[in-house]
């Protein structure tokens, strides 16, 4: 999207909302996971928003929250604050 786009940062808005939906499709929002494929489904089950979404579908129910889902948010977030920490510029340039 960079190379095709010319204002400085278009490029990233322009391809947010596709990033959006791919996340939001693999999660189950948009269909039910129950018509994906075995393999979107695992992928799906990997995202923090497909992660979350299991949890609070659990916890609606009166389930606990399986720990593996659990476990993936707290990773994503882990992973997340780590590369935020690592590449936020902190001072200006």
């Amino acid at each position: 999207m960079a190379a095709i786009t010319r204002p400085r940062g278009a490029g990233r808005r322009e391809s947010l909302p596709i990033w959006r939906w791919v996340i939001l499709v693999l999660a189950g929002i948009y269909f039910p996971t129950e018509e994906m494929s075995a393999s979107m489904r695992q992928i799906g089950n990997f995202t923090p928003l497909g992660s979350a979404l299991h949890a609070v579908r659990d916890s609606w129910m009166g389930i606990d929250p399986r720990p593996e889902y659990l476990g993936i948010m707290a990773a994503w977030a882990l992973v997340c604050g780590v590369l935020a920490a690592r590449f936020f510029r902190w001072e200006q340039a």
